[in-house]
This record gives C-alpha cells, structure tokens and sequence, in this order.
C-alpha cells in the first residue's frame, strides 16, 4: 500500500496541471481604421488565471497557450489581425472575410510558448475603414472574441 501511494504522488508531481482561460469579448461596435486599432476588451465571458484590463491581457504562467480571435467587420474587407506580444508585433494573419449574413466574419488561431507577465495586444487593419462589430456569442458572427487557453506550464 505504501508503494501504491509512493507511485500516485511521484504521479500527481510530475503532471502539469494547466487551468488559465480567458474568453473576451466587446459590448459595442469600435471603429477600426487603415492605420490600425487596438481591441479594447469589455466584458469577461470566462476567466480562470489571467487577468486583462482594457486593450492588455497578462500572461499569469510560462507555458504554450492557444489565441483565437473571431472578427466581424460591417463591410467586405480583407484585414489583418495582429498579436503584440510586450510591445513588438510577435502574429499577423490577413484574412479574407466571408459573409454570415451578421456581418463579414474572419477569424485566426495561433500557439504561442509565453513567459510569465508578457503582455498581449489583438490589433486590427482593416484594408478601409470600417467598423467592428458587436454580435453576442453563440450568433452567426461571434465578433469580437478573444478566447486564451494554456496548453502547458503550471499556473
């Protein structure tokens, strides 16, 4: 029995337990244009270890997380959608949008390793101005959503 136990802890030590998420979104549409916008975040939908305040969300962990961005943009726009990791543009992703009916959706995903108190921007440049939209989530344009999952690292 004592063996069994022995095994089960050295187990439990040596299994990385990721639990950091983060799901944001905006409450209003934002005006984005070609020079580029910062998202600012409103509202929280789920948040477990990572904290945000306005266009900034903080890394809690080292670790690989997972970003996904969901866009809806009111008019057909190519746009690219970065990731600004402390300060330096780390993503870009040009995306073509296609319509849903709720507006012109694009979205992208990346995994990024992450160390501990980086900082994270998601800015939009649109190809012309144009405005982001607002849909809530579960409809045919989820837009904006910004939606973080560590992968590994121990919070």
């Amino acid at each position: 029995m004592i063996s069994d136990t022995q095994d089960s802890v050295s187990t439990v030590q040596t299994v990385e337990s990721p639990g950091a998420y983060l799901t944001l979104t905006r409450t209003g549409t934002l005006a984005l244009t070609t020079a580029g916008t910062n998202i600012t975040w409103q509202s929280a939908i789920r948040s477990q270890g990572i904290s945000w305040s306005g266009t900034t969300i903080t890394i809690p962990s080292a670790g690989y997380y997972l970003i996904s961005v969901n866009i809806s943009l009111s008019t057909n726009t190519n746009a690219h959608i970065r990731y600004t990791v402390n300060g330096v543009a780390a993503l870009a992703f040009y995306t073509d949008p296609i319509s849903t009916g709720g507006g012109f959706v694009s979205s992208c995903s990346a995994m990024l390793y992450l160390p501990e108190s980086e900082t994270l921007l998601i800015s939009i440049v649109p190809e012309a101005n144009t405005t982001l939209n607002q849909n809530g989530e579960g409809t045919s344009a989820p837009s904006p959503m910004l939606h973080i999952v560590q992968l590994s690292g121990v919070l």
